[in-house]
């Protein structure tokens, strides 16, 4: 019978640190090729909330520079101030 493994006991897994209580042994051992499998699952998973956070963070951005952008329309109506048109274009 093979251990179901949770998100909890991946990092477990993968440490060698056992938490658990006194179990069968075939329910508690794991081959160093399964604890690679789990350890590659961990670095695609940080990866990908890696990239999802730079996304967002880059969307963000871009956003609040565009409302910043039309403010600065609306209260200069494309006017020029003290020689430098604040109106910028899309």
């Amino acid at each position: 019978m093979k251990k179901i493994v949770t998100k909890a006991s991946v990092k477990d897994v993968v440490s060698g640190e056992k938490k658990t209580k006194k179990r069968h042994p075939a329910e508690t051992s794991v081959s160093s090729e399964e604890k690679r499998f789990y350890a590659d699952v961990l670095k695609i998973l940080a990866e990908g909330r890696n990239k999802t956070h730079a996304a967002v963070n880059t969307a963000m951005v871009e956003t609040y520079w565009n409302i910043g952008r039309r403010i600065v329309e609306q209260e200069q109506w494309g006017k020029e101030a003290g020689g430098v048109l604040l109106l910028v274009p899309h």
